[in-house]
């Protein structure tokens, strides 16, 4: 095994232009298939950290009415299924926070859908979200106050997207009312007044405007009554494993609320997570083709090359060289530069990611926001898109050394041997 290694850095050096071309050209399409992974990766990123992370902020578990997943599965109306709430859910938070391995515990409300008076004009499709002040960090981490100040606790108070302040005509401190009908099919007509203006870290206002307000006056609106919210979400300590947690917890709501249950996040919100895994997966088969077509460029170029180094082979048999042993040596030729190739690439790519995070690229257009994930380009490195693009290479290189060393190796010795006189 040594003496093929040995021969295979002698020949790679001994082929140097041939080599470089190869090992450019896998460097090439690895940086760009890093750079590719690495930006699908920002992509989800910036969505489930920015507009999802507002709107349904990622946990390890969720409390929910025992009958919520089942309803939703049998595909109930929303309606129906915004009735089934955690009641008492500071009692419920409070024994929960008291469990070790619980690092947080926060309400979670669902967006209500329902009209803004300002100045005597209507606007429609404003979603509402309540907020538990001084319970909020999964909100106050994710936005950033540009005018006004956060809610002060008052019921009538409500935070609006910046967006917001030029669409609406709307400042700080006037009044607007609220209309609409809540989840219940109540009509109301509810007087706010604006006490600050906000953007997300990672901003999509083209997609979600939506408008804080303090629990108490989401009740207002949402019709829930005091101590009532759809979920609560649990963040557990890194150290926690979650099954053992969940069944901890298990036994203690019985004991404490029998109508509440708890699950794992992705059993609750299987639909997001479902989009996230359908993204990557289409990711990963763009990437696949590339792979499959970069696979006959390189099996290409080697089997032309082994054709042209038949004075090297001839030689090999004069000196008693097996075929299997020539495999092996020209495999691990190829596998080097493959890997060195590959390594390079994702080297330049880090880099080239560093750089462009670094930049800040920010953009207003819709398109582009949409294709981002939000409102800045992010390159996102991950261990599984490493793996993944190195695992494709060596595939790659398998693939060359299965059918271009069995084709270029199966000249005869003798017809080896000629070309050595020649």
């Amino acid at each position: 095994m040594m003496l093929s290694l040995k021969l295979a850095f002698r020949n790679i050096f001994a082929n140097r232009q041939r080599s470089l071309v190869i090992y450019i050209a896998i460097t090439l399409i690895s940086t760009v298939l890093f750079l590719f992974l690495s930006f699908s990766d920002g992509e989800i990123e910036n969505f489930t950290n920015g507009i999802e992370g507002l709107r349904n902020p990622p946990a390890d578990l969720v409390v929910s009415h025992w009958d919520y997943l089942r309803a939703r599965e049998a595909g109930e109306k929303a309606e129906s299924l915004n009735k089934m709430t955690v009641t008492r859910f500071r009692v419920l938070s409070e024994k929960i926070a008291d469990v070790k391995e619980v690092e947080a515990v926060y309400p979670v409300t669902i967006p209500v859908n329902a009209g803004l008076y300002v100045h005597g004009k209507k606007y429609k499709d404003i979603q509402y979200l309540g907020v538990d002040l001084g319970n909020d960090r999964h909100v106050r981490d994710r936005i950033l106050i540009t005018e006004g100040h956060y809610l002060s606790g008052q019921p009538d108070g409500l935070l609006l997207h910046a967006s917001m302040k030029d669409d609406l005509g709307v400042s700080v401190g006037d009044a607007v009312i609220v209309t609409g009908s809540t989840l219940f099919g109540q009509a109301l007509a509810e007087n706010f007044r604006v006490e600050g203006f906000y953007r997300s870290k990672i901003d999509l206002p083209t997609v979600f405007k939506a408008v804080y307000t303090s629990l108490a006056g989401y009740d207002l609106i949402s019709g829930y009554y005091e101590n009532e919210v759809p979920f609560l979400h649990l963040d557990l300590v890194k150290s926690a494993s979650s099954e053992s947690v969940l069944a901890k917890l298990q036994t203690l709501l019985k004991t404490i609320d029998p109508e509440v249950a708890i699950r794992r996040f992705g059993d609750i919100h299987q639909q997001s997570i479902a989009v996230y895994g359908a993204i990557r997966q289409i990711i990963i088969s763009i990437t696949l083709l590339i792979v499959f077509v970069v696979m006959f460029g390189v099996m290409n170029v080697v089997s032309t090359n082994l054709v042209d180094r038949g004075r090297e082979i001839g030689t090999y048999y004069c000196l008693g060289a097996s075929r299997g042993f020539l495999k092996r040596m020209y495999a691990t030729e190829i596998l080097l530069v493959n890997l060195f190739a590959s390594c390079t690439g994702i080297v330049i790519g880090l880099l080239a990611a560093s750089i462009l995070n670094g930049v800040g690229f920010e953009t207003h257009d819709v398109g582009l926001q949409m294709v981002f994930g939000g409102d800045r380009l992010r390159l996102a490195t991950s261990v599984s898109s490493i793996v993944w693009l190195t695992g494709a290479l060596l595939l790659v290189t398998a693939t060359t050394a299965l059918f271009s060393l069995g084709s270029a190796l199966k000249v005869s010795p003798v017809a080896a041997l000629r070309e050595t006189q020649n």
